[in-house]
């Protein structure tokens, strides 16, 4: 047998497995057959080739299987079906994606260009529950600011508790006094400069997410 995966599909445990071929199911079926009838067999992956006669034909016959065999009799596993399903609900994702951005979040369409395999805290195991909420928040652009407070009229003014300008999300980040230290005295200098909100709100799925959630916790900032 020339396919490792093969070899390691056959031997996974079919009831944990998340891919669960019924050609592999039949193989161990053949198997356990064998073994009742006291039968011994060694399965044994073949790197490549190895110049073994008559590998070579046999490779030669199944790529032309593919191109001149019979359209008759054929069946197709789920497998294949759920990679079709998979492939047109991603494009259809996207394309309602870049449809509804231009009408609504357009905030988070600035920082979320597309649509990403998996959430960028799957990856964050390191960060706390509020930190990543926090982010989120910021990410999406309803985060507890006094200017977002008070344009959904939760305060009488936009102004930060600091009192010295407006409480929006730059102010809060990158120069209110009553940060322990402004996010700009400690970014590390691989960050390149000048950076803006929306730029620091991309790169959640950087090495610099780290940074950011210790950022966000050593000042506890909770939006």
């Amino acid at each position: 047998m020339y396919s490792l995966s093969c070899l390691y599909s056959i031997k996974e445990n079919p009831f944990r497995s998340k891919s669960r071929f019924p050609i592999a199911l039949r193989i161990r079926e053949a198997l356990y057959s064998c073994h009742q009838n006291g039968l011994a067999l060694l399965l044994v992956w073949i790197p490549g080739h190895s110049g073994i006669t008559g590998n070579e034909t046999a490779d030669l016959c199944a790529k032309s299987a593919v191109h001149l065999g019979s359209l008759e009799h054929f069946k197709n596993s789920s497998q294949d079906l759920s990679a079709l399903a998979k492939t047109y609900l991603i494009r259809s994702w996207k394309s309602l994606w870049n449809d509804s951005k231009s009408v609504k979040g357009k905030y988070y369409a600035s920082v979320q260009t597309d649509i990403p395999r998996r959430p960028w805290f799957f990856s964050c195991k390191y960060a706390d529950r509020w930190v990543t909420s926090t982010i989120c928040r910021l990410r999406l652009g309803h985060a507890c600011t006094p200017v977002h407070l008070n344009k959904i009229r939760i305060r009488d003014h936009s102004i930060c508790e600091c009192g010295l300008e407006e409480g929006t999300v730059s102010h809060i980040l990158f120069s209110c006094p009553k940060l322990l230290h402004p996010l700009y005295d400690v970014l590390p200098v691989q960050v390149p400069r000048p950076l803006n909100v929306e730029c620091l709100l991309m790169s959640v799925f950087s090495p610099f997410c780290r940074f950011l959630c210790k950022y966000v916790k050593c000042n506890n900032i909770k939006l």
